[in-house]
């Protein structure tokens, strides 16, 4: 990965999300917001809503904190915040380089999520190009005037070695059972020394799996398909070896009905742990990162630009978001 960011970038055009009845609103003008005379646009507010996610709302790690906004309000002020720092960025000479934001792009629409997102409309290349060029002046703004040497680069690899390093890879085979008469009979099975697949074909209530033997196929650690308490207890295995039956509640498709109890049992066939990349071969990357650390990331960037926010013009026209600018910020919730 070329920077941090680029995560940001993927994780926002996975988990896509409507915004609700912020979109009935609307302006006659087609512009919801000027930023010293720079218009921000209905097109761009409501593509932006469309990829809110999650992780847009976390104000703190830790302790863990939200952001208590609507995801209209976020919006508006995270593009307001993209205006100002852009706007900043070129005033000082600060904006990233044509060609380093063109290669950043060539990089980024080989991942499948984001060449996803673009073929599907999700994501425009327009927006994508804006949304590097604010992270890369980010950067810039933040950096600027600050060095690391040899030895805090090779520290803060030592230091971060985990976020280097990839998942391991599971192959699985999973047997799901509905009942707690065909749970008895599965452990029963496995205790006597049946073999798995066996068992998967006879007992398993997955038709994606049964047929196969259970066959799950191969998967990250992290694979967000797999059931936090199921990944938790194949973490614990070794090759060969499967996991106690973990229980899971179902949602019911109807309020009236009362959630149903299923069991998994999951077995490692297969594992291939993840090995961290060489220092050398990201040693660019590192010292980026590395700079921005210690520059104090985004905050330091905040910080530099305050006075030039202060001296802005700032006009909100979309209806119901005008008090945006007057109201002070509410406080996050957990």
């Amino acid at each position: 990965m070329e920077f941090r960011w680029r995560t940001r970038i993927i994780f926002t055009v996975c988990l896509v999300l409507t915004a609700g009845c912020a979109l009935a609103q609307t302006t006659n003008s087609g512009i919801v917001a000027e930023v010293n005379g720079q218009p921000i646009t209905q097109q761009e507010f409501y593509a932006r809503l469309q990829l809110v996610t999650g992780s847009d709302f976390i104000a703190s790690t830790n302790p863990l904190l939200f952001k208590n906004v609507t995801a209209g309000q976020l919006v508006m002020m995270m593009l307001i915040n993209q205006q100002l720092v852009l706007q900043y960025a070129a005033k000082t000479d600060l904006l990233p380089k044509d060609t380093d934001v063109a290669s950043e792009m060539q990089a980024l629409e080989k991942e499948p999520n984001i060449s996803h997102a673009l073929s599907s409309g999700i994501m425009t290349d327009a927006m994508l190009k804006t949304e590097i060029e604010y992270q890369r002046a980010v950067y810039n703004i933040a950096t600027i005037n600050v060095n690391v040497t040899p030895t805090e680069v090779q520290d803060y690899y030592n230091q971060h070695l985990a976020d280097y390093t990839p998942p391991d890879q599971w192959t699985l085979s999973i047997i799901r059972v509905n009942s707690q008469t065909k749970l008895d009979q599965v452990e029963k099975a496995l205790k006597a020394g049946q073999d798995f697949a066996a068992v998967a074909k006879q007992y398993s209530d997955d038709p994606s799996t049964r047929d196969s033997g259970g066959a799950f196929g191969t998967v990250p650690s992290n694979d967000p398909q797999i059931p936090v308490p199921l990944r938790a207890a194949i973490t614990k295995l070794s090759a060969g070896q499967y996991t106690d039956p973990v229980a899971m509640q179902t949602i019911p498709a109807r309020t009236n009905q009362p959630p149903q109890t299923i069991w998994f049992i999951a077995k490692l066939t297969d594992l291939k742990k993840g090995a961290p990349p060489s220092f050398d071969t990201i040693k660019g990357t590192v010292e980026r990162q590395a700079l921005f650390a210690k520059a104090g990331g985004v905050d330091a960037a905040t910080k530099k630009i305050a006075t030039f926010e202060k001296q802005s013009s700032v006009k909100i026209l979309l209806p119901g978001y005008q008090d945006l600018l007057s109201q002070p910020a509410a406080p996050a919730t957990k």
